[in-house]
């Protein structure tokens, strides 16, 4: 949640794409109260600063996610979820392909098997020249910042300093 929440304190636009949702699930409550999507009666409440995105292709990098980036004139996207081989690698260089920049956080990014989840680290790793950087959640937020004189500074260095215990342990960050 560190990033959604980091992403909030400053006013970052989210998307949160689902895959086949009535099939797979939604997305959990966690991730949803974080990016401030609220439900009513079985209605969600999605704020303007965010899209909830249900697909069926791999790539996040649907016409509709399309067409909501270029509206708010999204230069630079940061990727996390699940099957980093899989949805995460295409979604990548779907919008490289686009002219986005894409940062992929490392930690923020899972496969079932771990060698798919390096293998595809690596491979977006040699794509740095096509656009695509291989990163660190803390790097993207202090990015996001770019100076402590920032107003959302204090409330995100407290997010920092949580997201920095937590982390420590966080399984994914282990991975060699």
């Amino acid at each position: 949640m560190y990033l959604i929440e980091a992403a909030k304190a400053m006013g970052v636009p989210i998307v949160i794409t689902e895959q086949v949702p009535d099939k797979l699930g939604r997305t959990s409550k966690a991730v949803l109260d974080a990016a401030g999507i609220t439900s009513v009666e079985g209605e969600l409440h999605i704020p303007p600063d965010v899209l909830l995105e249900s697909k069926t292709a791999f790539s996040m990098a649907t016409p509709a996610v399309g067409e909501w980036l270029k509206s708010r004139s999204i230069s630079r996207a940061v990727l996390v979820g699940a099957e980093t081989h899989v949805c995460v690698a295409q979604t990548a260089r779907d919008l490289a392909g686009n002219r986005i920049s894409v940062d992929v956080v490392a930690e923020g990014v899972s496969s079932i098997r771990a060698f798919d989840r390096r293998t595809a680290l690596n491979r977006m790793s040699a794509q740095a020249a096509g656009g695509v950087t291989v990163t660190s959640a803390e790097a993207v937020v202090f990015d996001w910042l770019r100076d402590a004189t920032h107003p959302a500074f204090k409330q995100v260095q407290a997010l920092v300093k949580s997201y920095a215990s937590v982390a420590q342990g966080h399984t994914l960050a282990n991975m060699k």
